[in-house]
């Protein structure tokens, strides 16, 4: 949902990465989780639901493609 601010998290906390760099998923896990931690009452909540509705019928298809 919000992986606009997770990349963007990650080319400001690692400027020098480039494209295919083994360190990226422990990246990707620790700004995610800042990203999270930022987020408002509001988001999380969209979060949340977003979250119930994948669990009861799985991800839009889009999204899975991915």
């Amino acid at each position: 949902m919000h992986a606009d601010r997770v990349d963007a998290t990650i080319k400001a906390n690692s400027p020098d990465l480039e494209t295919g760099d083994k360190s990226y998923p422990g990246l990707y896990q620790r700004a995610l989780t800042e990203v999270m931690q930022g987020l408002t009452d509001e988001e999380m909540e969209e979060v949340e639901k977003t979250k119930e509705e994948w669990q009861e019928s799985g991800p839009p298809i889009d999204m899975r493609l991915k």
